[in-house]
């Protein structure tokens, strides 16, 4: 805990010591957790320890759903056809993670996605799904994963205007190398939603 105090403001008396004290309370983190690292959603916590879920209108964000699942009985979901919002940015923070305890690193998650206009008509409408890696506690962050439309796609026909609900084949893995980052001792990554 930071904790910092005023006096005598510019060589006065203070008319008002109700306002000279603060403090704030944050969490010095060292090296990351060793690789190799995996999360699924089979517990009713959600997020699981050591995650943090970002939603800044504190509306629809990311939740545990039943409702599907590549394997296991469930996964991790957000709400974009029922989320008013354009625009509006949600994150799933993954705990520190040390790179340099493996060789060649890499990220591997499952995703599943459908459009939900067709995407040759005009206008059309897209979700994004970011992953982002930072090596310096935050100060600066890297995309190393940027997919939406017909790239981000896993269902046949591509779009519709029902909730999509996957079946365990409607699932693609996806692979991003990390070895750019491979001596960072204290990655962390966000999976970004953009609605």
């Amino acid at each position: 805990t930071f904790t910092t105090q005023t006096q005598n403001p510019n060589g006065n008396s203070d008319g008002n010591n109700g306002n000279d004290l603060t403090s704030s309370t944050f969490t010095v983190q060292g090296a990351g957790q060793n690789l190799p690292y995996t999360q699924g959603f089979e517990s009713t916590t959600f997020p699981p320890a050591g995650h943090s879920v970002i939603n800044p209108d504190a509306a629809t964000t990311w939740v545990r759903s039943t409702a599907a699942a590549k394997t296991g009985v469930a996964s991790m979901f957000i709400d974009n056809i029922n989320y008013n919002a354009n625009g509006e940015i949600d994150q799933f923070v993954l705990p520190a993670v040390n790179l340099a305890s493996v060789s060649n690193p890499v990220l591997t998650f499952q995703v599943a996605y459908q459009l939900y206009t067709d995407p040759t008509s005009n206008p059309n409408f897209s979700d994004t799904l970011r992953v982002q890696v930072s090596t310096d506690c935050g100060a600066t962050w890297t995309t190393i994963y940027n997919k939406f439309g017909t790239q981000l796609t896993t269902a046949t026909p591509s779009f519709s205007s029902t909730p999509f609900v996957p079946t365990a084949n409607q699932w693609r893995l996806e692979t991003v190398s990390l070895i750019p980052y491979a001596s960072a001792q204290n990655a962390q990554f966000p999976y970004v939603n953009i609605t």
